[in-house]
């Protein structure tokens, strides 16, 4: 089971910025990987949607090649509303860790088309890449 390791309340910076860390869900390349995140949050929060960032390298094909910041459906403003939590957010980005979610969504990503692909068609290897 993934668990969410530490919410800082000392690392809320400025209020819009808060970290945390998780441990990867079982069952994915992360499975018991601690990963380090960080929530950019606008001035105007909860109406606008915030920014997820993973704080390390994480191959994964919901996670900006070169940004490394997460996207998923829920975290695109259309799909937003401000009845969304931030648990909710961190819940969604387990089961997305998990289960990625098509790149059609976000089809202006450069770099995550090729490990979508990858995953696609050739999954053993991006789950080798994936847990290094």
């Amino acid at each position: 089971m993934a668990s969410i390791v530490d919410i800082d309340q000392s690392k809320l910076y400025d209020e819009l910025r808060l970290k945390f860390t998780l441990v990867g869900p079982e069952m994915s390349p992360y499975a018991g990987k601690k990963v380090r995140c960080t929530f950019f949050l606008t001035p105007d929060y909860p109406r606008n949607c915030p920014s997820l960032y993973v704080d390390d390298d994480l191959y994964h094909v919901n996670v900006n090649s070169k940004t490394n910041k997460v996207l998923f459906k829920r975290l695109l403003p259309k799909n937003w509303f401000d009845g969304i939590r931030l648990l909710q957010l961190i819940i969604e980005f387990l089961r997305v860790l998990r289960q990625p979610e098509s790149i059609n969504y976000f089809p202006s990503v450069p770099g995550n088309k090729e490990r979508y692909n990858q995953f696609k068609d050739d999954t053993g290897n991006y789950i080798k890449i994936a847990e290094m």
